[in-house]
Parts: structure tokens; sequence; C-alpha cells
């Protein structure tokens, strides 16, 4: 179903960006789809294991009987084959059918035109399917038919009988390894957040990761050994009712499960995080696109590095290579300035509070003497970008955004990128006034405001200053010039054929000619950033869409496979509850709690990691901003909830038909 894309999307009408990502994602998809056929491997081999296990006692018979183990092992091989080939047969057909409507779906996500849509049968997802599926199996059936032919017979005839094992722990060393692993846990949480600055190598990622993933495990070691201790402790709750064999039973399948119960749990954890993060940057996304690209174009000369250009203006490159612009309407020409010869930085607008905020940083431990020494050098070299507030509210004007206004002695700073803002904030509370042409300014506002000059469709504005326009600037010197426009057409078939002009390569070489004088000119139009953005969201979803619906699936299948067996292996224990006086409800009401618990607790730790995760999650994703975390971690929580849910309902269903009397 997933890897049918590949073939669909070719029917797609896309931009030529857009058809780029898509080539992207199938080959990303690729290599994941190896991923998840490992991980797809060993849920079958989990699942075979356990199914070997009920059938022991059954080979053993047929070898009292005479039957060789060669004969038994022919036998194991062919109804592996055949379940096999049922299982593959069904899956293809369905898969057939569901990539269909999973196309549309992907094409809703990149706006794709699909009036050339058809039904497709996609050879490439049907052989990787195929190939995939038949390594895996070949594995299960060398797998099953070793494990047969080395067993002894006594083994298997008592097989049923020989529980899985267990072993008993101190509860004192169990609540110290808690106590530690939970302290290790809790460093590694601050460090992915509050202290997420401080990461700055790649190993120190890793080891916070390596923290997670071992503390998992030990907690879930250290809770085996622990729920009974603890719990057998409160009397009253212990000997009420059928809690203490509850109780049992889940202590016991907790220390049985405590590999699988930290890998599920693991797994739980990314799926929540890739959704959540994946869903958050598509919301965010198209709500930067529809507030932040209002108009159909912007040209931009960046004029660093170029003192010796002659020009002035972006409407002269385009006379100076012939532009039709009677095409253009809405037009807005203004000019950025900055300081000659570095002689206005961040640190002039920083002022003093700089200095305090670097003395700050060097009484905490975690703060690293190079580290502060990289943010001086850095706020000392990079310049300040200028713009007269009138220039600045005609380009606003056509934005649609927020105008301002200054008094003669006033500025103010406008940002939207996320770790800048705290510095720039700070400054801007303490009222640092900065000098121009001799002029002392103060801030209008104690903290940046929102506001943008380029379109784009992530918030990466790190900062301008907006000055009265009788502001001296002199000794500055041209930063970047900006022409904004709409597209003028009478017809959407020809704003249509305009806007492929313009994003089309023949129009880039038209600006920056071989023998050009002036500096690049950035084109950035609509249509381009919308395919963009569309494409890069739309990527992030379908692939986190994927790994997480596999990881459900995984987690819930193999919780599932360990509940039916239990359910079916402690059927006598029931029966003699039934004996001694236990009501049907009591023990439904037992096998409900033991199967919730047993479910719910590696996706509440798995939630909890999860707290941590998506906040480190939207640190990094900072630059398409956050609006929709909430909706998506909501909408995540639906999915999980459905799928597991459903899992869990059908495992307690068919796990109390099992111990029927």
């Amino acid at each position: 179903m997933f890897n049918a894309i590949e073939k669909q999307t070719v029917m797609m009408n896309v931009s030529g960006s857009t058809s780029s990502i898509i080539r992207l994602m199938n080959s990303s998809m690729s290599v994941i789809s190896v991923f998840v056929s490992f991980v797809l491997g060993f849920l079958i081999i989990y699942a075979s294991n356990f199914l070997m296990k009920r059938r022991k006692k059954e080979f053993g018979i047929y070898m009292i009987l005479g039957m060789g183990k060669s004969r038994i092992a022919r036998i194991l091989l062919i109804e592996t084959f055949i379940i096999g080939m049922v299982s593959l047969g069904v899956g293809l057909l369905v898969g057939v059918i569901a990539s269909q409507g999973m196309s549309v779906i992907v094409a809703n996500m990149f706006e794709a035109d699909m009036t050339k849509f058809q039904f497709i049968l996609s050879e490439p997802a049907l052989l990787k399917t195929i190939a995939y599926f038949l390594m895996m199996y070949l594995v299960v059936m060398v797998f099953n038919t070793l494990a047969v032919s080395r067993t002894k017979l006594i083994h298997l005839l008592n097989a049923r009988k020989k529980g899985e094992k267990q072993t008993a722990k101190n509860p004192v060393l169990c609540l110290i390894v808690f106590v530690v692993s939970a302290g290790v846990l809790a460093n590694a949480y601050y460090n992915v957040t509050s202290n997420a600055v401080a990461l700055k190598t790649e190993a120190q990622v890793v080891a916070q990761i390596v923290k997670g993933i071992v503390t998992t495990f030990l907690i879930f070691w250290s809770l085996s050994g622990l729920m009974l201790a603890v719990i057998s402790k409160c009397k009253r709750f212990y000997y009420r009712k059928l809690n203490c064999f509850t109780v049992k039973e889940l202590a016991s399948r907790i220390n049985t499960t405590i590999f699988s119960g930290s890998i599920i749990c693991l797994m739980l954890f990314v799926t929540i995080c890739v959704l959540s993060s994946a869903m958050s940057v598509k919301k965010s996304m198209d709500n930067n696109l529809k507030s932040m690209v209002p108009l159909d174009l912007n040209l931009v000369i960046n004029m660093s590095g170029e003192e010796s250009s002659q020009i002035h203006s972006v409407s002269e490159v385009l006379d100076a290579v012939h532009v039709d612009t009677s095409k253009f309407c809405d037009v807005v020409e203004l000019t950025s300035y900055w300081g000659a010869h570095k002689s206005f930085t961040m640190a002039d607008t920083l002022g003093g509070y700089l200095d305090a905020y670097v003395e700050a940083q060097k009484q905490k431990e975690d703060v690293e003497e190079q580290e502060l020494k990289e943010l001086m050098d850095y706020a000392q070299s990079v310049q300040e970008e200028i713009v007269r507030v009138s220039d600045y509210n005609r380009a606003a004007r056509a934005y649609g955004i927020k105008e301002y206004t200054l008094a003669e002695d006033e500025y103010i700073m406008v940002a939207n990128f996320g770790s800048s803002l705290e510095l720039r904030n700070g400054a801007l509370a303490g009222k640092t006034a900065i000098t121009l042409g001799g002029k002392t300014y103060q801030p209008k506002y104690g903290k940046c405001q929102e506001g943008y000059l380029h379109m784009s469709s992530n918030r990466t504005n790190f900062g301008f200053i907006l000055v009265p326009d009788s502001a001296d600037l002199s000794g500055f010197e041209p930063y970047s010039l900006y022409y904004l426009a709409n597209y003028k057409a009478d017809s959407e078939e020809e704003r249509s054929a305009f806007s492929k002009m313009i994003d089309s390569e023949a129009f880039q070489k038209q600006l920056n000619p071989e023998n050009k004088t002036w500096p690049a000119v950035d084109i950035d139009s609509r249509t381009q950033i919308y395919a963009n953005s569309i494409g890069l969201s739309a990527m992030m979803v379908f692939i986190g869409v994927y790994l997480g619906v596999i990881f459900m699936i995984a987690s819930a299948a193999i919780l599932a496979l360990k509940e039916l067996s239990e359910a079916s292996d402690n059927r006598e224990k029931y029966q003699m509850l039934r004996k001694i006086g236990v009501d049907e409800k009591m023990l439904h009401r037992s096998l409900f709690t033991q199967s919730l618990v047993f479910f719910g607790l590696p996706l509440v730790f798995a939630c909890i990691h999860s707290i941590f995760g998506i906040q480190s999650c939207v640190y990094i994703l900072e630059t398409f901003g956050t609006t929709g975390i909430v909706w998506s971690i909501l909408v995540t929580a639906g999915m999980i909830l459905a799928v597991y849910g459903l899992y869990f309902m059908i495992t307690y269903l068919c796990s109390r038909r099992m111990i029927k009397e």
C-alpha cells in the first residue's frame, strides 16, 4: 500500500520542485521499507515462537507413534509455506486495492492534479513486498525446522508444563535500580529540553538517547520485581476480591516481557514523536503559507560584498534584461541598509545586555567558554539590517500585515525566529539604546515585533530594525534591494502561464546571465514556495504515518500474542477459581484489569517519554513554527487509541472466550 505510491505519483501533474520531493520520498520509502521488514520479521519470529511452543507436545506424540523428525520438519515446512502463501495472497490483494485510496490521499497532500488518475498495479511494489515477505518467512521456516529437529522428545512432551523462566528479584535491589534509573532518565529529559542548547555534538545527543533506552529497560526490570512486593504490603487492597491473583499474574507477565515491553515502549515513543512532529510541521507550514506568502513574487538582491555595484533597484535589473514589467501590479520597491565596514553589528543593538548575559552563562556549569566566545564573535560580526519605517509600511501594506509608527527618537526590532528572540527580547526589556548618525534611539517596545520583508514558509527572520524616516543613514550602505509584486492577468490560464514562466529556469538565467554586472537576483514566487513547503510537509507526514502505523501494529500485535498465549495457558487456573466459588463477573474483571495494565504500561511510559521528546522536537523544528502542536498531538493520540485500543479489545474478548468453562 505504501510502496505503490512510487508508481501512482508518476500520474500526478505537479511542479518540478514537488516532483523532485516526490522522487526523494519514493527513494526514502525504499530504504525505510528495508528497516520495516526487519521490524515485521522480528514480529513474525516472535509469533512463530509462541505457536511452536503450543505445538511441541503434538510433535512429541507424533514421535512416540513412530514419525521421524525429518517428517515432522517437512510437515511444519509445508504448513508454514501454505500459511505464508495465503497471508501473502490476501495481503497483496488488500494492498493493491488500498493503494488506490492511498494515492488519492497523497495527491491531496501534495495538492496535485489527479485528472489522469487511473487504477494502477505497481509491479515494483508487488515485487518488493513478495521479496521482503519471502525472506522473512524463509528465516522463520528454517528457525522452526531447526527448533523441532534439535529438541529432545522429553522436552517436547513436557513443553506445556514448563513455564517461562522467572527469576525472583530482591525488592531492595529493584528499588535502588528504579531510583537510579529514574534519576538518570530525569537528567536525560533535562538535557534534551531545558539544556538542549548545551548539546553541541552528535556524541552528546546520542548519549541522551542511550540513557533513555537503557533506563527504560532498567525501569521495566525493576518494576517487575517491585510491583508484587509493594502491592502485597497493602493488605486491604491485596486481599480484596481477586486482586492478589490479578497482581501475581501481572507481575509474572511483566517479568517475562521485560525486553519486549521495553522495545514496545520505545516504538510507541517514536511513533508519538514522529507523528506529532510531522503533522505539527504540516499544520504550521500551512498556516505560515497563508500568513507569510500573500504576494505572487519576491525579487531580492543582496548587496553584501558587492560595494562596487552600480545597481540601485531591482527595476534597473528588470529593465536591463528586458522583462515585461507591465505584467506586474501592486509593485513595491524598498532598500534596507547596513553599516559600512561592520560599523553597526548585533553587539551594538544588544549593548550591555550581551556582556551581562555572557557573565550569567559563565556561572552555569554546563556552559563552555568556547560556546560563549562563539556567541560574542557572532554578535560582533553579524551586521544589522536597517529599514526606514515608511518603506517597511509600504511592504506591510502590500503583505496585509501590521504597520508601525515611530517617534523621532524611537526604533523597533522586528523578528520571528525562535532562538534569536530570547537574546533580543532581553536587550529590549532592558531599554537598550542604539546610536545612528550621532543620534540616540530608544526601543518603542520591550520585545521584538512580528513582521517580515522576505516571503517564506518558515519563521527565519533573525531580526531587522525599523527607524524613523528622519534617521541619518548617510554612513550606511544598501544591504538588500526588495521588489514585491502580484501578477496581472485577464484569465486564470494567462496567470498560470505567466507563473510558469517566472518559475522556469529560463527566467532565472534571464535575470542572472553570465555577463551580469550586478549581484545575484533571488527569485521567490508564491507557487514555488507553496510547492516546496507542501511537498516537504507532505513527505514528512507520509513517512511519519508509514512508520507510525507499522510500529503501532507491531507493538499491539506482540502484546496481543503474549496475552492470548497467557490466557490459553492459564485456563486451568480460571477453572480452579470457578470451583472455589468465584463468579464469571469477577473473573472477567480480573482478566480485563490484567489486559488493560499489560497493554497500558508501555503506552504510559511512552507518553511520559513523549512529553519531553516532543519538546525536543519543537526546539529542533522551531523554524517551521509550532502553531499546530496541540492539534497534532490530539490527532496522534486518536490514531494510537484507535489502533492500540482495537487490538486491546479484540485481545480481551478473545482471551475471555478462551477461559470459558
